[in-house]
Parts: C-alpha cells; structure tokens; sequence
C-alpha cells in the first residue's frame, strides 16, 4: 500500500513538474516570437516616420501607364492594350505586371500614397517570411525551432535590408518576386498530394518571374528541391521546365555581359569569388550603400561559405542527406535549405554576369542564402540530440547541452565539431545583427530621393532649381526636364503629392530661395540649423530624410514665403518651439524670446506667436490657423528677440510644416511655363550689384587648368579649371554662386550636362563643398545659381577658392561638354 501511494505521488511529481516545463517553453517561445517580430515593427515605424510623399525615380517608367488607364485610354478588355501593357510594365529584361497592378490599385484609391506601397510591401515580406520559416523547421522540435525561426524573421527586417525595404516601387517588385519563390518552395514540402504541389510551385514560380523575373533562380531552386526530396518528380519536373522556359526564352538575346565588378582585380577566378564573397555577406553588414568590396560583408561571406561547405559535408557524410528520406525526420528541412542557397548563389552569379556593382538592394536576395544556413545549423543541432532524453532534460541549460550531446547514431567527433560549428555561425550571425542594426544612415541608400526636400522640388516642378534634380533621381547629371515628365502626369490626377491632402514642410522648401535667412551680426552668433531631436548638438543636413526641426542661434532669424492656392479649403500651421538641449558645459542664462510673424503681400508683420522660454524643458505646441490667407501670397518669419546674452540661446521650432487639404484639384496645364527659380528665367533671379565679386573665364592667366584641359569647353573630368588669383569671401555676406554657361550638345540622349563647382574653405584645400548645377536642354547661354545657405556653413566660413568640372553621374563623366564665360558671387 505504502508503494503504492509513493508511486502515485511520484506520479502526481513527474506530471507536474511536466506542466511547469510546458508552461515554461511556452513563455519562452511567445518570447522568442515577441523579439523575432521586433524588426518587423520597428520598419512599420521607420517607414511610417522618415522619407517623404513623393515617387522615386523608379516610378518614372511607369507613370505614363498610369496616366493613359487613369485618363480612360485603356481598355481592359482589348488584348493589344493587355500586350502593350505588358510590354510598357517591362523594364529591360524584368517583367514586373504583378506589382504594377497594386501601384495602380493605389493611384486609383489612395492618391498613390508611397507609404500605401511601402507598407502593402512589408506585409507581403511578413508573409514570405512566414513561409519560409515554417519550410525550414515544420520538422524541428523544441528550442531548436524557435531559434531558427527567430533567426529567420530578425534578418528578413534587418536594417541590412533597407536597400529594399524602403525602396518603394523597387521593394514592391522585390518582395512580390520573393513571396514566388517561397511559395514554389512551401508547396513542394509542405502540400502532400502530387498534384496540387506540382500546382502551388507553378504558381509561385509563375508570381516570381510576372513580378521582377527571378524565374530562373526559383526554377533552379525547385528542380532541386524536387530532386533531393526522391518522391515522384516527373510532374513537377514538367512544371518546371515549363516556368523556366517561360522566364528565360523570352530574355534570350537581351542580356548581355556586364563590365566586370573590380576590374583592378587582374585574377578573374578572384574577382568572381570576392563578389560572391561580398554579396553572400552584405545581409550581416554595414556600409552596403557601397558598390564595391566592403570589409565586414567579406568577412561574413567567408564565414557564410565556409560554415554552409562545412554544414553540408557534416550532414553527408554524417548521412542526413544519404539516407533515405522517410528515415530522417529533419531530411526535408535540409533539402529546403539547400534549395535556397542554390536560389541565392543562382541569382548572384546572374548579377555578377549582368552587373557590374552590387546594388544595395541585392541583399534582399543573398539574405536567402542565411536563411538556408540557418536551416542547416537547425538540422545539424536536432541531428545532434540524444535518442532518449533523459527526465532532467526539462531544464533549460540541460537541453542546451544535450543538444550538443553527440548522437548514437553519428560518429562522435563529427557530430560535435558540427554541432559547435553551428552554434559558432548563430553567434557569429546574432553578434552581425547587432553591429548593423544600430544605425539606419549607412544603409538606407535611396531614402536620399524620399526626403522633403525631393518633395519641395517635385511639387514646384514649375520653379523647382535645376540643382533639385539630383533630390529626386539620385544622380546630378540626369536631365531637368524629368521633374516636369514625372510632375504633370501626378498634377493631372492628384497623385502622391499633389494629392487633396498635402503636408507642405519647412524643411523642405529650404531647398528653394523664397527661405531666407539671417541673424544679428553684433551678436557674433551662428547661422540657423537644422537638428535631431531638439539638441543643438545633433546638427543634420536640411536635405536629410529624417522630420528635423529648425534651430535658431541667438538672434538668428528665417522667412518662408507662401503662395496659398485659392483651391484650399483647409490650411494649418503646426510646430512645437522650446530652448535646444545644449551639452552641460552651455549654460542657458536667460532664456530666450521666440516669435512666428505673419505678412500678407509684404505688408506689417502680424505676430502670431510670442513666448520668452527660461528652461530647456519648457515646449509649447503651435497650431495656427492659414485658410484666410488663401489666394495670397504670405511671409512667415521665425526669430528671437536680441538681448545681451543671446550668444547661448538657442530656441528650437519643432518640424515646422503646414498641413493643406484641398477642396478641388490645382490648376493643370498641358504645357506650362517652367522657369527655374535659380535660373534668369525667373523673375525671382537676384540682379547684378556693384558689391558682387565676378570671376571671369575670359582672363587664363586667373585659371589653372589640368593637363588637356582648355579653358571654356570642358568634356571630362581631366579637364578642370582651377581659379588661382586671390578670393577670401565671407560666406555670410553672399546669397548665391552663379555661374553663366551654355552645353554644347544638347540633344545628345543620355550624356549628362552637368557643371561641378568645387568651393574651397577656409584656405585649407582638404575642406570643400562640392555644388551640381544641371544645364537647360537648349542651346542657349543661361546664368545658374546655387543657394549658400544650403551648404554647411557657419558666419566663419571664408570662401578662398573654386574648381570647376564636368560632373561625375552613376560613374559616367559627360561627354556633352559645355562653354562657360563667368562665375558671380551675388552679395546679400
């Protein structure tokens, strides 16, 4: 009897020690699943907080689509305007209708709203990822599982992945294709009846190559998923070789060869193993913006190719991928894994044929190469496990070393070496996700074409500067005239910005002349700034892609000019003013008094807002009503009030912006005047005075020209000319650089006609500000400005020299070439 209720209490013990265990892993695993998504959450907020409402440039190719169905000249039911759409929604070699149709969807419902595309992306990528996670470990157990699905969906959001993630149409058309061959995948393992598998990887394959034409690793990737799974394979091997063809016989005689990536690199065997190298590795590194070799991603693509080798020879030989299927309970998550590094390295030998740079974006690509890693080390560690765990087992550190236990059924010393060897990559893969997601600046890359300022330049496409091109198309040397190409078809329609709901931002009309600036020179303070999170300290760029606010020095001052549309039926200015977080070693002394002043057609200033603030932690929210004032042109003014201590006050207006809805659509002209504003085309162009400093290109013996180089026709970059006379310029007392020029060769297709002016400071050759002034496409000579205030300069910077060039665009030098006859420093 006594062992009777002894084994009935030893019962009641295992049970509920078993509970505690389940309920443990349980929280554990809703952990694992809460940090895993993490990333995921942090990009919705990224994308919902940073850029602007504007398309990129790889929205150019497809708004006269947009425009033509919008504008009723489609007809969806005619097969010719079906095959011209296809043809229209190809770009080069890449089909891409799938994606299209949702941008289309989003123009005709949300005013192509970018963060629309943005976010319609992400969920998809959320969806592939899932996918892809559940390939890899439907036949994992325990912690093994949730470690290797967390591995998976914290590098799907990586900040290594913002080359496409906030891409825009280009993460549409990535994130569509990508979501194919995930789908192809998951139907070959985890749908069990022959045929709707053969079906599912069909379909998946044919969303691949409709979405941006990665067929052809998807393709490769399932035939050798088909293959090593050894069930029957005649259907889908059909299927396949179906979709292949269909992705690749339509491109025969498109593609060519690329120049080589490196070409200082004489070895081509070399060449092509570093940037297999750098490619593999870019998901665990910082810096991808670059084209080139890059440290830390080779170092990761050792790591990543040797640690896979070594993975997939331990499984081998250790016979996971010898045996026969139905005998090894992880076999189907290894060959998913393998199927995906084959994605990965068929696609990156594609890109080495067909490229001759790494796009940032491509790490959106080799990312599947870790996620077949990662499937390889959660082989390799349940492999490793003990037939029968033993009772103990349940505590976590136990597990964790019984997982590093060798198994019975492998030799001791292999399964060891690749048990470590897989727990190594995991660290080595979470200690890279660490270092690379502190910061977003090295990485985002095309986030310098969604910036408030590029949305400044796009909505005042009639007067935006010819210098605001690059904002918007990434490099200098591209024609002007695209801003106009890309604007009217978006005005026409209400699209993107020029939407019923507009959000006009401080920031980014900084960009144009109406902003003015000054400040109080008895007070010897700085000139205005523009900062992160209200710190003096954390100055930025104005054309940062990041909301800044405004940072006014002392007695500095700003003036924005408006023209308030009579179309408007709602307008509001809104900010935040407050004392800037200054290091401690800056005490405030006495606070300082900030004002917002409101003029209507240069008439007396009207004070809207007046508050003197004592403490740095004092912050009051604006909110002012504009819609009186539509149909009027104003001037708000942003400004303290001098007073003796002034010199360390530094106020700060919170992400100045005016939030507009419009009752009708803006005037829309087929054929509108365009008038840069830095140009003499406008009526805005600042007049020649007798306190101007002009340098003439008529004078050689001012200019030292390089060898080749003649004075006043310029085709490349050898051919800069140097001023050698004497210039010392207080940068605060001039407005603008001119210079007056006219290119060559106006009609020449794709050559760039772009001038670069090199401004040297402060008599030290090492520091420079580089300024791109894009040509008119005429044959006429046009007098260009630049902006001062828009470089990074302070009331000490001195301008004591200049260099003049051919601009450097996408590594191309201008073949047009161009005359110029002067160069003009307008003084204030």
């Amino acid at each position: 009897m006594d062992d009777a209720n002894s084994n009935q209490e030893k019962t009641k013990l295992l049970n509920s020690s078993k509970k505690t265990w389940h309920s443990f892993s349980s929280f554990w695993d809703a952990a694992l699943w809460v940090v895993s998504l993490l990333p995921f959450l942090r990009a919705c907020y990224l994308v919902n907080a940073i850029g602007a409402n504007n398309p990129q440039d790889d929205y150019f190719f497809y708004i006269p689509t947009i425009d033509s169905i919008l504008s009723g000249k489609f007809n969806w039911m005619n097969p010719s305007d079906i095959a011209k759409l296809l043809s229209d929604t190809t770009l080069s070699s890449h089909v891409t209708i799938l994606p299209f149709l949702f941008v289309l969807a989003n123009a005709a419902f949300f005013h192509l709203d970018m963060k629309v595309d943005l976010f319609v992306a992400l969920l998809v990528s959320l969806l592939k990822t899932c996918l892809i996670a559940d390939v890899l470990c439907y036949r994992l157990s325990g912690w093994i599982k949730a470690i290797t699905r967390s591995f998976v969906l914290l590098f799907s959001f990586s900040l290594t992945q913002s080359g496409s993630m906030f891409f825009g149409m280009g993460n549409l058309l990535w994130q569509f294709a990508l979501l194919g061959t995930a789908l192809a995948l998951w139907s070959v393992f985890r749908i069990e009846k022959r045929t709707w598998s053969a079906i599912g990887m069909f379909a998946g394959g044919l969303i691949s190559t409709l979405s941006y034409s990665l067929g052809a690793g998807t393709w490769v990737a399932c035939i050798t998923a088909v293959i090593l799974r050894r069930k029957a394979i005649a259907l889908p091997l059909i299927f396949c070789a179906l979709g292949l063809a269909i992705d690749v016989l339509p491109n025969v005689g498109t593609v060519s060869q690329a120049p080589a990536w490196q070409p200082d690199v004489s070895n081509p065997v070399l060449r092509h193993f570093l940037f297999l190298a750098n490619y593999v590795g870019r998901p665990l590194s910082n810096y991808i913006v670059l084209h080139g070799r890059i440290p830390m991603s080779e170092t990761s693509g050792y790591v990543g190719l040797i640690g896979g080798l070594f993975l997939v020879a331990s499984l081998c030989v250790g016979r996971s991928l010898r045996t026969r299927p139905d005998q090894n309970p992880t076999y189907p998550c290894a060959v998913a894994a393998l199927s995906m590094l084959v994605f990965a390295l068929v696609l990156g030998g594609l890109i080495d044929f067909t490229r001759g740079y790494l796009n940032p974006s491509y790490a959106c690509l080799s990312v599947f190469f870790w996620y077949g890693i990662f499937g390889l080390c959660g082989c390799t560690l349940e492999n490793a496990k003990p037939v029968f765990a033993r009772s103990w087992s349940s505590r976590p550190i136990a597990r964790l070393l019984l997982s590093l236990k060798p198994s019975l059924s492998l030799k001791p010393s292999l399964s060891l070496t690749s048990s470590l060897c897989a727990v190594g990559i995991l660290l080595f893969s979470l200690h890279s996700f660490w270092l690379t997601n502190r910061d977003l600046r090295d990485k985002h890359f095309y986030l310098d074409r969604r910036t408030a300022a590029s949305e400044c330049c796009l909505r005042n496409f009639k007067t935006a500067p010819t210098y605001g091109l690059r904002y918007l198309f990434g490099w200098p040397g591209e024609h002007y005239e695209q801003i106009e190409a890309m604007a009217l078809p978006l005005l026409k329609h209400q699209l993107s910005c020029f939407g019923p709901d507009q959000t006009w931002r401080l920031q980014g009309d900084f960009v144009l002349p109406t902003v003015k600036v000054g400040f109080d020179e008895r007070m010897g303070t700085n000139t205005v700034c523009w900062v992160k999170n209200n710190s003096c300290t954390q100055v930025r760029r104005f054309d940062d892609y990041e909301p800044l606010s405004l940072c006014l020095p002392g007695s500095a001052w700003l003036t924005w000019k408006i023209d308030v549309p009579a179309e408007v039926d709602r307008a509001e200015l809104k900010t935040a003013v407050c004392l800037a977080k200054i290091p401690p070693s800056m005490a405030v002394k006495d606070g300082v008094e900030s004002e917002i002043t409101l003029s209507v057609d240069g008439r007396r200033e009207e004070i809207l807002f007046q508050r003197r603030f004592l403490k740095p932690g004092q912050k009051e929210h604006v909110s002012i009503p504009l819609t009186k004032y539509k149909g009027t042109t104003i001037q708000i003014a942003f400004r303290n009030r001098s007073d003796d201590f002034c010199i360390d006050d530094w106020s700060v207006f919170e992400h100045p912006k005016i939030d507009v809805h419009l009752a009708r659509p803006l005037p829309y002209q087929v054929h509108p005047d365009i008038c840069p504003v830095n140009t003499e085309l406008s009526d805005q162009f600042p007049k020649h005075t007798s306190q101007d400093r002009i340098l003439s290109l008529a004078d050689e013996g001012a200019w030292e020209s390089r060898q080749g180089a003649r004075l006043a026709y310029a085709t490349s970059d050898k051919e800069a000319v140097k001023y050698k006379g004497k210039l010392d310029l207080r940068a605060v007392d001039y407005s603008q650089v001119f210079i007056t020029a006219r290119a060559q060769n106006a009609d020449a297709g794709d050559e760039q006609r772009t001038i670069r002016l090199r401004l040297f400071l402060n008599g030290d050759e090492k520091y420079f500000e580089d300024v791109s002034l894009p040509l008119l496409a005429d044959h006429q000579q046009h007098s260009y400005g630049y902006d001062l205030k828009l470089l990074r300069l302070n009331c000490y910077s001195r301008i004591t020299g200049i260099e003049i060039a051919p601009a450097r665009a996408g590594g191309r030098t201008t073949g047009d070439g161009f005359t110029l006859e002067s160069v003009r420093f307008a003084h204030k």
